[in-house]
């Protein structure tokens, strides 16, 4: 049953009443296309756990082989539920956070490919660090679920207003969009105080809501074609040419959780085309830092030259025969093992080294506020002391950085006890920010905004806590009043024009064009 709630009164316009509810349109009403695509996964993970075991190296015991295997089914389990739901949420927070574990802390046990550090070989991995993460994760379950089941249950929803004009939010979008791929092209722009904190995520919302348009044929088809044709190559070129493919990989898939909202479908070219993009570049990212960032010979060069000499080393990469191309392949494996970092630290701490006391989760105190206000702000250093006090890098390097999961910032931090508390309250944080961003009853553009919010939470728990979450209250309060400002500038003779929509289900406008419904 359908249920449509009712529009608050200080968003109707004046002498404008609410036009009578849309028909819902009709995108896999039954769920028929989820069922195939949970049995699709279902078989596949059945498939790939007996592989894995029969398979695994000689050098992989037993006990770690099935251990893992229980982390691959247990990070698998939150997408056939999903997939089984009868209205699933929006974004698919849950399954993305257990394809993190499964790409991190599962597989990576198969795998004995030679590493950079010595120290992160991959005998290191115990049947008890595995065990940790089990219980990491059932602990992260039962929170989430406590949270949503009970906790929050009646949270309100991010909640914006819905009486805009189609042109005059396109128009709200492209402010967002142009300073954002500006931020990207113009390095000056980069080191203005918080600007860059809030025009990189502000792009996203941009590029969610456009796409969006762009699917219900909302834009104007000038739009279109500057948004595809300029915007877009804009946008990968810059990415690409940054060296740090990873963002790449969170653009396309950031497009394919907009397009699984609008059509509950998956973009299987879209898939394939970031497959394609990012695994044969993995193997030559590493040489093209080297010429680029820091001191590297092409450091300050634009980003046509450098995406000119990535192209190049990709060439030389593939054409010479006599490069040792496994090598590469191994290296670029071992940095996705996160298992055999949270091994080392255990072995570690508390001796020789001992527990942190929560100086990680420090610099969250500050990030709250921007540092256009406090000038003074101390720098976020966690990455590198990390490195340095777990003899990783060497004392005098001052330029590499370590990324610190959040399952190893806890027990570098408080042990067993803060794995415990911390995986508890990071599901019980889940919990209320799925139930305050993530509802079927949003519009387009609530679901835009906290898709922005909850995404990167969900598929970046590789980088510190404090990182990672450190700007969310900021971005949703200059998020929030960013919309709520352009609905109040909106001109006059505009918002008489403007259409309120039902707050319905995910598929439902944030507005219908001038003239009402098609």
């Amino acid at each position: 049953m359908i249920r449509y709630a009712i529009p608050r009164m200080r968003d109707l316009p004046p002498s404008v009443s609410p036009p009578a509810p849309a028909p819902a349109p009709a995108a896999d009403p039954d769920g028929r296309y989820r069922r195939r695509l949970a049995q699709i996964l279902l078989i596949g993970l059945v498939g790939g756990c007996l592989y894995l075991l029969l398979t695994r190296p000689a050098a992989v015991p037993r006990e770690n082989a099935l251990l893992a295997l229980m982390v691959m089914v247990l990070s698998g389990l939150p997408a056939l539920n999903y997939l089984r739901e009868r209205e699933p949420d929006p974004l698919p927070a849950l399954p993305l956070i257990g394809a993190f574990y499964l790409i991190g802390f599962a597989l990576p046990v198969f795998s004995l490919d030679r590493v950079d550090f010595q120290m992160l070989r991959p005998e290191i991995v115990t049947p008890t660090t595995l065990a940790v993460v089990i219980g990491a994760l059932l602990l992260f379950y039962f929170g989430y679920w406590f949270s949503r089941r009970y906790l929050f249950y009646c949270a309100t929803p991010l909640r914006l207003p819905r009486g805009y004009d189609s042109r005059w939010l396109s128009f709200l979008l492209w402010v967002l969009l142009v300073p954002h791929l500006a931020s990207l092209w113009v390095p000056a722009l980069r080191n203005l105080p918080s600007l860059h904190h809030v025009l990189e995520p502000a792009g996203y919302v941009a590029w969610g809501m456009l796409l969006l348009m762009g699917l219900r044929r909302v834009l104007r088809p000038w739009e279109m074609v500057i948004l595809l044709g300029v915007c877009l190559p804009l946008e990968l070129a810059a990415r690409f040419a940054s060296g740090a493919l990873l963002t790449l990989v969170m653009f396309g898939l950031f497009g394919q959780i907009v397009y699984w909202y609008h059509a509950r479908r998956v973009a299987w070219g879209l898939v394939l085309l970031v497959v394609l993009v990012f695994v044969p570049l993995q193997p030559v990212k590493d040489e093209f830092r080297r010429y680029t960032w820091r001191h590297g010979r092409y450091a300050n060069a634009g980003i046509l030259e450098k995406t000119k000499l990535f192209g190049q080393l990709t060439w030389r990469f593939y054409s010479e025969p006599r490069l040792d191309r496994r090598a590469f392949y191994e290296s670029a494996a071992g940095r996705v093992a996160l298992i055999r970092m949270l091994a080392y630290v255990m072995r570690q701490s508390p001796s020789p080294v001992p527990y942190w006391e929560g100086e990680t989760y420090k610099s969250l105190i500050s990030k709250f506020v921007p540092r256009l206000l406090w000038r003074d702000k101390p720098a976020d250093t966690i990455s590198h002391d990390f490195g340095h006090r777990y003899s990783l890098i060497w004392p005098s390097d001052h330029v590499t950085a370590m990324n610190m999961p959040w399952l190893v910032e806890l027990w570098v931090n408080f042990g067993p006890r803060g794995l415990v508390l911390g995986m508890l309250f990071f599901g019980l944080l889940f919990g209320y920010l799925t139930r305050k961003l993530n509802r079927s009853e949003m519009t387009e553009l609530e679901f835009v905004v906290g898709a922005t919010i909850l995404f990167p939470l969900c598929v970046n728990q590789e980088s510190h806590f404090a990182i990672v979450a450190g700007n969310v209250v900021l971005l949703y309060v200059v998020l929030v009043l960013y919309f709520r400002l352009g609905f109040w500038l909106q001109p006059r003779v505009t918002r008489r024009r403007a259409m309120i929509p039902p707050a319905t289900l995910p598929l439902e406008s944030f507005a219908y064009p001038v003239g009402g419904p098609r």
